[in-house]
């Protein structure tokens, strides 16, 4: 095998640089426990992940390919996917993607399916045969064969995955993804649809179990987004995440539009949400009573508010507001985890974002 070191920094000029190896490989972690305690032993903020994947050491690419794309990981994170620009810069891990957007693999029926790579997936490297670390841009390691090969044929996309229908630009230039959500039959689950771009733009709808077609408006144009739907067990709790592969989103004419909100007014004048009560429910939850504040001038045509729940982990509980102050209840919340609060709002003029950070929970 050959040694590679991986410490040459992105922006060197491509043609001073080695090609990517001929024995590039992704491949779905079969160790995602080990993972996980190797990943607390480092004191990561991102331990557990949708899916968990490991590469070969030359899939860190130390010379990107414009127009082709890529994954960039940020302590083992899928951060965001990219395609290469002559512009581009970054400070993460540049790690090729597959072609087919995931990785394929045999499920327990026999059928095989395609893993989706997605922002927040955690990757890990294969430095020797016996040994997987965190990809950083100075890895050392050796070249490894895929100890697990993907099998032949065309994957058969999961009945539980959302599907793009449409991704079109709106005459306002704005961009519009068309998504049919699955059906479920089971009463007691939940469904929804998130959109996310560049692992920041979070976008959630709840739908109905009957294959709901929806509409996310206000993508951002030229990226490269996750569309995922969500099924949650309102018994047990467990939620279970579904995604496709990237989705391109075209480039729109660029306008200069104007802002409905002033960000530095609304920190200065809009109150944090606190939570006011919690209890620990009878399904073995803890339940919670936040006080989120009045937003002067809402006009929900034009300004999107959210409350934001998220855990340590980057799971993220979105619930829409109407931008009246009230208290609004929040239920099937782990009772040992703590929480973010934040109050988000999200101007549909500019589509720039404004966070009120709250308390915490507990």
């Amino acid at each position: 095998m050959l040694p590679i070191r991986k410490a040459i920094p992105v922006a060197l000029a491509i043609s001073l640089l080695p090609a990517q190896g001929a024995n590039a490989w992704w491949g779905i972690n079969p160790d995602i426990t080990g993972t996980i305690l190797r990943l607390e032993e480092e004191n990561r903020t991102q331990i557990n992940a949708n899916s968990y994947f490991n590469v070969s050491i030359d899939e860190i690419v130390d010379a990107p390919v414009v127009g082709d794309k890529y994954a960039i990981l940020q302590g083992g994170v899928v951060d965001k996917i990219i395609t290469w620009k002559e512009t581009t810069s970054t400070t993460g891990v540049v790690v090729k993607l597959t072609e087919s957007g995931g990785v394929k693999y045999i499920d327990t029926d026999g059928v095989i399916r395609l893993e989706a790579i997605n922002q927040g997936d955690i990757v890990s490297v294969q430095v020797s045969a016996t040994k997987v670390e965190t990809p950083a841009v100075d890895t050392t390691g050796e070249v490894v064969p895929n100890p697990n090969p993907e099998p032949t044929g065309q994957a058969i996309p999961d009945a539980k995955a959302p599907v793009v229908t449409a991704v079109k630009v709106e005459s306002d230039n704005s961009v519009t993804v068309t998504v049919v959500a699955p059906v479920v039959t089971d009463a007691n689950k939940t469904v929804s649809v998130q959109v996310i771009a560049d692992g920041r733009s979070h976008s959630s709808v709840g739908v109905s179990n009957s294959g709901e077609t929806v509409e996310i408006k206000a993508v951002p144009q030229d990226s490269n987004i996750t569309v995922q739907t969500t099924v949650r067990d309102t018994t047990t709790g467990v939620e279970t995440v579904t995604s496709n592969p990237v989705v391109a989103t075209p480039v729109a004419p660029i306008v200069t539009p104007e802002p409905v909100r002033d960000a530095v007014v609304d920190k200065a004048t809009i109150t944090a949400p606190v939570v006011v009560a919690q209890a620990a429910g009878t399904n073995g939850h803890r339940s919670a009573s936040i006080s989120v504040p009045n937003v002067p001038n809402f006009d929900p045509t034009k300004t999107w508010a959210t409350l934001m729940i998220v855990d340590k982990n980057g799971s993220t509980s979105a619930i829409g507001l109407d931008g009246v102050g009230k208290v609004v209840n929040v239920d099937w919340l782990s009772p040992t985890e703590q929480y973010e609060i934040k109050v988000v709002l999200r101007d549909l003029g500019t589509g720039q974002e404004t966070t009120i950070s709250g308390s915490r929970l507990p």
